[in-house]
């Protein structure tokens, strides 16, 4: 299948076929780079900052409940979404009705935050990302990582990522955040989840 499906399905859904007139060019949208180049530099960041990036979301909505979702659409928002196409977004979800709530760039805000969107996506591999994670989720109830080769703003071809999630304790919601790595070693990354509270 083509590259463009893939982009539209996918759940990142980031790299727009056009930006829209009022939000201007989603970063990353402008240059296609190599592979190696998206991995050299995503390599500034650790995958440290993502663990630490999704703890300090879900103290956030803890705390504030669902009235701050609306600041995880908002592909501006440095706080959610930094360094961007190079560091990763936030984005809350529900397991439970296999769905986005949040995505920050609107033309994929409808589709993906549709009943049933998580378990119809699938990555370049055919692999059901997403519907890994959350079955791990709501299994475990304790954060986790998976691997998926898909697409990113920006890269020219599809890219090796680890796709971390986490519940969102005493709601319904679970958050997922990206880092990309040539190889994601998912026993590393995970072990790192114990010593990183």
């Amino acid at each position: 299948m083509n590259r463009w499906f893939w982009l539209f399905c996918c759940l990142l859904g980031f790299f727009p076929r056009e930006a829209p007139a009022e939000e201007g060019v989603i970063p990353g949208n402008q240059v296609l780079v190599s592979t190696e180049e998206m991995y050299r530099r995503w390599a500034k960041h650790r995958p440290e900052e993502v663990i630490a990036q999704g703890r300090k979301a879900v103290r956030y909505i803890q705390n504030n409940g669902e009235s701050v979702f609306s600041e995880f659409n908002e592909p501006s928002k440095e706080e959610w979404w930094s360094d961007r196409p190079y560091f990763t977004p936030v984005m809350v979800m529900r397991c439970d009705e296999m769905r986005n709530v949040t995505h920050p760039v609107a033309q994929f805000y409808k589709i993906l935050t549709q009943k049933g969107t998580v378990s119809k996506f699938v990555d370049v591999r055919g692999e059901h990302t997403f519907l890994e994670l959350c079955q791990k989720l709501i299994r475990k109830s304790e954060p986790v990582w998976v691997k998926q080769y898909h697409y990113w703003p920006g890269t020219k071809e599809p890219v090796w990522m680890a796709v971390l999630g986490m519940p969102v304790p005493g709601t319904f919601y679970q958050i997922h955040l990206f880092y990309l790595t040539p190889e994601p070693d998912l026993e590393r990354l995970n072990q790192l989840l114990l010593t990183n509270p």
